[in-house]
């Protein structure tokens, strides 16, 4: 309804053209984004239209984007799907070794104790409150959920101290006391680096830290769930596909599962064996 709506908002100034509005609408979508920065210098309908956010979220379903980082400077690379790189964007001097977590039309990057909210779209970033924990080491997961189009993010500190190795808080975007809240710890250890945490629908995933596979008799594609509605850690743990068909010599070679988002299912994988799943509990 929405693209309908913005066709009809758009029909006025598109009227002197030589093809139906609707028409136009549709071709400019199916336009790569470094073409149509270009094709909006053409006229002002046509920026007008590009410009509008109803516009921008249709084309981003239609071309989706991949988010990407430097490892040494700081700077985010958004790249479609073909390689090319569509837009640079320069982070805040200072924050270099970060980590990603992607979400819908917002970027999370985070350091151990900072972070940072991007909006590529826009360039529009917004810090976070340090984190309130005495960390060293952790990962910030951004999350939404759909019900309230909420955004949150959540943190796993890693601690040195082994009697109390982790703890978890989380934030609210654009809530009301703009502070981290600290929250009970997961069921099991959890893993605080890149590879080991995907957020879909308003839960995030995360995988265990591999030293519990040999002391705790935990398999390496268990996951434990997050409710971002709630913000409690739930009891059930899931378990992944994965450890039934690989060998205990490949388990020894690489113990990692690694945990994404894929079209809205949970994709778990192991050296090259990828495995997608509706994880998602109802």
């Amino acid at each position: 309804m929405a693209a309908a709506d913005l066709v009809r908002d758009e029909r006025a100034t598109l009227n002197g053209g030589v093809l139906p509005a609707d028409v136009m609408y549709e071709i400019l979508l199916r336009v790569p984004a470094k073409a149509l920065c270009r094709l909006r210098l053409v006229c002002r309908s046509w920026r007008s239209l590009t410009s509008d956010p109803r516009f921008a979220v249709e084309h981003l379903h239609r071309h989706p984007l991949l988010a990407a980082r430097h490892p040494l400077w700081g700077q985010i690379y958004a790249v479609d799907m073909s390689g090319e790189i569509v837009k640079k964007i320069r982070i805040l001097e200072g924050i270099k070794f970060f980590k990603l977590s992607v979400q819908a039309d917002l970027i999370c990057l985070a350091e151990t104790k900072r972070a940072l909210v991007l909006n590529p779209g826009t360039g529009e970033i917004h810090a976070l409150p340090d984190a309130s924990l005495e960390i060293a080491e952790s990962r910030c997961i951004l999350g939404r959920i759909p019900s309230t189009e909420e955004y949150k993010v959540i943190r796993i500190g890693l601690h040195q101290d082994n009697e109390q190795p982790y703890e978890c808080e989380v934030i609210t975007l654009g809530g009301g006391d703009k502070k981290w809240r600290v929250k009970s710890n997961p069921p099991i250890r959890v893993f605080p680096y890149s590879w080991s945490a995907a957020a879909i629908n308003g839960v995030a995933y995360f995988s265990p830290a591999f030293v519990l596979y040999y002391s705790h008799n935990i398999k390496r594609d268990s996951i434990v769930l997050f409710d971002l509605v709630t913000e409690e850690w739930r009891q059930t743990v899931l378990q992944g596909p994965v450890s039934a068909g690989l060998d205990g010599a490949r388990l020894k070679n690489n113990p990692h599962v690694e945990l994404a988002k894929l079209s809205g299912c949970l994709g778990l994988s192991q050296q090259s064996t990828l495995l997608i799943g509706s994880l998602v509990p109802g």
